[in-house]
């Protein structure tokens, strides 16, 4: 009889253990289903707010780029007389005057094929251009963008047009002065550098040299047309040998350790300053004054 009444009591302690046990999990399980549902709603609203951000930030770039960059012919008022000759120049009929002060071209030099001071088609420069000697002999050249610019935002505009061949581009600016045409800037792009002119006449011209050099310069064209060089600057990585020593003007200047050179040059008067990263004996045997470059030297950890 003891015995029968000992055995439902274990079943139903067992029973009732293993009920309680069920349901401290259930409300473990539920708070932990709560916390990872409103992880993940965080991380939602957490990754829309990142792409709102991002799709926010691109259209305002775009808007600055569209407003800083040449300008469709619609969307300025040319005066009769320069939309006329812009167009006979487009068409190969005006000529305009060369000017070599504001070439800054590296391989599609018109240096190298026109004369500085004469007047011509752009037919003609094109037949230059692709003449036996030049770098671009043989290519076809074409009209490959028109645009407008407004040159000391004095509502004169002027024509700012590329042609190009092959991967390479040509950029011109050319201006009506009294009737007569100028070409008061020429710079080219390729693979590894561009040419861009902004719509105030802000130029900058910047590339790659290699791996460890980058470089270039700036400029701007003012409202009479003529060209101003502002600055030069380059980045010239130098990086540890084999042995992990790093050298520089035959100097040890330390190992595991790298090096950018930056230098800046402004109307032909520069200074040379060292900046150096944890090697102050390095800044003393680098230190040198010269009158033309201003170079400033980083060194980091590598």
């Amino acid at each position: 009889m003891k015995k029968n009444v000992v055995i439902p009591l274990m079943l139903f302690c067992i029973v009732g253990l293993t009920g309680c046990g069920i349901n401290e999990h259930q409300e473990d399980l539920t708070i932990n289903s709560e916390s990872s549902l409103f992880e993940s709603i965080d991380e939602c609203e957490s990754a829309e707010n990142e792409v709102a951000t991002e799709e926010n930030s691109y259209d305002a770039y775009m808007k600055y780029r569209d407003f800083i960059s040449p300008k469709r012919k619609e969307d300025v008022k040319l005066d009769p007389e320069s939309e006329r000759i812009y167009q006979r120049f487009m068409d190969g009929e005006e000529p305009a005057q060369y000017d070599i002060e504001g070439d800054i071209a590296q391989y599609i030099r018109l240096s190298e094929a026109l004369e500085n001071g004469k007047r011509y088609t752009l037919k003609e420069i094109i037949e230059k251009l692709a003449s036996e000697g030049q770098y671009g002999e043989g290519w076809n050249y074409e009209v490959r963008r028109e645009g407008y610019i407004d040159l000391g935002l004095d509502e004169n505009y002027e024509l700012c047009m590329d042609i190009g061949a092959s991967e390479f581009n040509l950029t011109l600016v050319i201006k009506n002065i009294g009737g007569k045409l100028k070409i008061c800037f020429a710079g080219d792009s390729w693979s590894r550098n561009e040419t861009t002119v902004k719509y105030f006449g802000y130029v900058e011209s910047y590339g790659s040299g290699g791996a460890n050099y980058h470089g270039g310069e700036t400029g701007y064209i003012d409202s009479e047309g003529k060209y101003h060089f502002w600055f030069r600057s380059t980045e010239e990585g130098v990086f540890p040998n084999d042995d992990g020593k790093l050298i520089h003007n035959e100097q040890l200047i330390g190992e595991n350790i790298g090096m950018y050179i930056e230098s800046f040059r402004k109307h032909f008067s520069f200074q040379l300053n060292i900046s150096l990263t944890s090697y102050k004996w390095a800044k003393e045997k680098l230190s040198v004054m010269e009158s033309f470059s201003f170079i400033t030297s980083t060194i980091s950890v590598l």
